[in-house]
């Protein structure tokens, strides 16, 4: 969705789901794991922002 435009609110909260290619389970991989945390990491730093854990379903 490359047209999609949300406002931007101090506070707001934004949901993002994640597919991966083909639904492939790779996300539960210990490397995959390890890289999207390493890459929330490195965003959070210029950004930050935080993860709810309820969140999580």
């Amino acid at each position: 969705m490359p047209n999609d435009r949300r406002p931007s609110i101090a506070g707001g909260t934004d949901c993002i789901t994640q597919v991966t290619h083909q639904r492939h389970p790779w996300l539960c991989s210990n490397l995959a794991r390890h890289a999207l945390r390493t890459a929330i990491n490195t965003v959070r730093h210029n950004y930050p922002f935080a993860i709810k854990p309820e969140s999580f379903l």
